[in-house]
C-alpha cells in the first residue's frame, strides 16, 4: 500500500496470517451495524471495529464457514445480503 492504514481492516489486511474468503455487504440507509453485532456475538477480539460504539467488537470468530449464519442474521433484519468471494494470491486480494 502507498498509505498508512486508516480503517480496521486496512490492519487486517496487513497481517500475513489474515486471508479474507468472503465480504457479506448489504446496501441500506439504516444503521444497523451494531445489530448485526450483538446478533453475531460469540468469541470476539475486544474492542475491534467499536471505537464509535458501545459495542465489545465488531470482529468475531468462527471455526467454520461463517457465511450461511450471516446470511441468516442479514435476512432477520431485513436486509438483502450480497456475497463477494475473494481470491488470496499470496499477500494480494483480489475480488
Amino acid at each position: 500500500r502507498d498509505r498508512p492504514p486508516r480503517w480496521h481492516i486496512d490492519y487486517l489486511l496487513l497481517d500475513p496470517h489474515f486471508f479474507p474468503a468472503s465480504v457479506v455487504t448489504a446496501a441500506t440507509d439504516r444503521d444497523c451495524e451494531c445489530d448485526l453485532a450483538r446478533a453475531i456475538g460469540g468469541v470476539y477480539v475486544p474492542g475491534f471495529g467499536c471505537s464509535d460504539c458501545a459495542c465489545p467488537s465488531h470482529l468475531f470468530h468462527r471455526s467454520g464457514d461463517p457465511v450461511p449464519e450471516i446470511l441468516a442474521l442479514f435476512r432477520s433484519l431485513d436486509l438483502d445480503a450480497r456475497i463477494t468471494r475473494i481470491k488470496n494470491e499470496g499477500r494480494e486480494h483480489r475480488i
